[in-house]
């Protein structure tokens, strides 16, 4: 091996174990705010704060407070709080009585926008301000939505389409020059493309902005400081690399630096999307993107090159079919990981858009696991198979490939199903000789309205001579916290449960039925 090519491998997964190296991210969450979410104050305050569980990503007008009166606030300059990229805060204008509206978007380092409201008081409470609410928007989000697609689809006709001529044994043995090269051409195209559109729209869907925010400097230069920007030149590096190892490069030397932009290039989808969350996911979704390019493009160039005379390649065919085989091992068990950390619970499948869209994906998967059997029995048989019948079940794993990746590609900008599921709670309790019906509605981000029933022993509404009710988190050593109940009818109270991190909390409700009779029961309260 000459020196260059040990540089050009080094260097290049030296890279790469950079980036695993980074910190582990998820979704953004709130871990705490001052003033608190309904804390009433007596004395007014000069800055609102918000502190979250990682390094956040300001948008313009990242946090707006709204006097009782409806006006604006707040300074409009952001601040950063003893130079913590985890918080965000502004300087308000709090001298008026009443209750304020604080509203904040960010982005979180999985490059997913979130967002959310909370309210303070001063001196005394008054009827909550509403604010305008900023959405991302929905045009915006399918252009965005659609280069993310073409840019799989780039990966997989560059990456898919070279493994198919190095099985065919080289460059000169499938289809005409002109024809190689086009099919290449437009994989390195359409990588390209796909990520200059994304860098100049993402600020604009983080900002919940429209098309016409495409392409501002400030915008642009805000999305190159996210682990989403640096991705995007990741990937711009990679497809051109890629390119100029496959056509300027000859020997020993092409192959390693086709292996190593290759890697690069598949890596970048990792980081613009939930592989960044740690580098078990990183390196999960790194080979996913790799297999599945791998994959669906070697289907585009059997179609483009070998099917017009199987016959002659029947031996490409057939060790393509081998490495088919192989990358739909690799797909199932990335894809099943991924599923499992993305996902969690039973009910986060169908009750949240990733979970959904997920199904729609396994769905489609399936499909193309059924054509891709039917073609390779047609390979096994080749003698015998009518060619129509081969060239119609590639084709048609080819399109449903193509479908997935349009299903992946909204998946990568739809929050994880773990972090949206808001699981409602519900649950009876025996309290000596009283039964107390739970009912745990979430309201929002880590908050939730709880109902609480009382029923005596003759099953009719109940009034304790007490109660109280607390939640805790024993994982994070936080709790009790006491819940302000007001009633709300015979034998109903409601509380708000505000709390500072998401997890699974457990609520103790203790009841107090007679001078010396005291119960305590408890229950899950799962807060997301």
């Amino acid at each position: 091996m000459t020196s260059t090519l040990r540089t050009a491998v080094v260097a290049a997964f030296a890279g790469l174990l950079v980036l695993l190296a980074a910190p582990a991210f998820a979704h953004a969450s709130v871990e705490g705010s001052s003033p608190a979410p309904g804390a009433l104050l007596h004395a007014a305050p000069t800055q609102v704060t918000i502190t979250f569980d990682e390094n956040v990503t300001a948008v313009p007008e990242a946090v707006r407070v709204y006097g009782p009166g409806g006006s604006r606030v707040d300074s409009g300059s952001l601040l950063r709080p003893g130079g913590d990229d985890a918080k965000v805060g502004v300087a308000v204008d709090a001298h008026a009585e009443g209750t304020y509206l604080v509203a904040w978007r960010v982005v979180s380092a999985d490059s997913h926008p979130v967002s959310g409201a909370f309210t303070f008081s001063v001196g005394r409470r008054s009827a909550a301000p509403s604010a305008p609410a900023i959405t991302s928007d929905t045009t915006l989000s399918v252009v965005l939505g659609a280069a993310r697609a073409v840019g799989y689809a780039g990966s997989a006709l560059l990456l898919g389409g070279t493994l198919l001529l190095a099985l065919a044994g080289g460059t000169g043995s499938l289809g005409s020059a002109r024809s190689r090269r086009r099919l290449l051409g437009l994989g390195v195209g359409c990588l390209v493309l796909a990520a200059l559109v994304a860098l100049l729209l993402q600020g604009g869907y983080d900002a919940g902005m429209g098309l016409s925010s495409f392409g501002r400097p400030v915008l642009v230069k805000g999305v190159l400081g996210t682990t989403f920007g640096r991705g995007l030149l990741v990937r711009l590096v990679g497809a051109l690399g890629f390119a100029a190892a496959l056509w300027r490069v000859r020997g020993r030397l092409r192959a390693a630096l086709l292996v190593a932009f290759g890697a690069v290039l598949v890596a970048s989808f990792a980081m613009t999307g939930h592989g960044v969350t740690n580098a078990l996911m990183f390196v999960s979704t790194s080979l996913h993107v790799a297999v599945a390019s791998l994959w669906i493009g070697g289907l585009a160039g059997l179609v483009a090159w070998a099917l017009r005379d199987p016959a002659a390649h029947a031996d490409t065919l057939a060790r393509f079919s081998r490495v088919a085989l192989c990358c739909v091992g690799v797909l199932v068990v990335t894809g099943g990981f991924q599923a499992w950390r993305q996902v969690r619970e039973w009910g986060a499948l169908t009750g949240t858009t990733y979970g959904r869209e997920l199904l729609v994906k396994l769905g489609l998967v399936v499909l193309v696991l059924v054509a891709a059997g039917l073609s390779r029995q047609s390979v096994r048989r080749r003698a015998d198979a009518p060619l129509g019948v081969l060239r119609r079940a590639v084709g048609v794993e080819l399109v449903l490939g193509l479908c997935v990746f349009g299903v992946t590609a909204s998946l990568a900008a739809t929050q994880p199903a773990y972090s949206a599921y808001h699981p409602v709670v519900s649950a009876d309790l025996k309290a000596g000789p009283d039964l107390v019906q739970l009912s745990g509605v979430p309201t929002g981000e880590q908050q939730m309205d709880l109902h609480v029933y009382v029923f005596g022993k003759d099953q009719q509404p109940s009034t304790p001579k007490q109660m109280t009710v607390t939640v805790s988190l024993a994982s994070a050593d936080l709790g009790p916290l006491p819940i302000t109940l007001t009633n709300a009818g015979p034998g109903h109270y409601v509380g708000q449960v505000v709390v500072p991190v998401q997890g699974d909390w457990t609520v103790a409700v203790t009841v107090r039925t007679s001078a010396i009779d005291e119960y305590t029961v408890t229950n899950p309260l799962p807060i997301r």
